[in-house]
């Protein structure tokens, strides 16, 4: 859809729902779709955005500093983030958001994980 359409027939909808609702995430899925986060980002009922970079060889994954810009641009618009990463990628993005509205979707060992949350709590 495009944005013109996503804001006529999409955007009024989701917002009728987010009334409703107590929390909320939107399931942001590929670089197709960035196209509408601002009209997502503009939603005061939205409380965050679940970043998927989509399926597909040669793509960057999550973790990769590509992403960065759009990290930013939902964490200045107050909402929080939560993206599929490793561990120690974890430690790289919190590095450079410095945001304590990430939620990190860790796919890692168990000792791993007990290892990067001890490491947030410092950081």
């Amino acid at each position: 859809l495009s944005p013109l359409m996503v804001d006529e027939f999409i955007i009024p909808y989701l917002a009728k729902e987010l009334d409703i609702l107590d929390h909320s995430i939107y399931h942001l899925d590929g670089p197709e779709a960035i196209t509408h986060l601002d009209s997502l980002l503009s939603l005061d009922k939205l409380d965050g955005v679940q970043w998927v970079p989509g399926a597909g060889a040669g793509k960057p994954l999550a973790d990769n500093p590509h992403w960065f810009e759009l990290y930013h641009r939902i964490l200045d618009a107050g909402k929080f983030l939560h993206i599929a990463v490793n561990a120690e990628m974890a430690k790289t993005i919190h590095r450079e958001l410095q945001s304590n509205r990430v939620i990190y979707n860790v796919g890692d060992s168990i000792s791993n994980t007990r290892e990067l949350l001890e490491w947030l709590e410092k950081n």
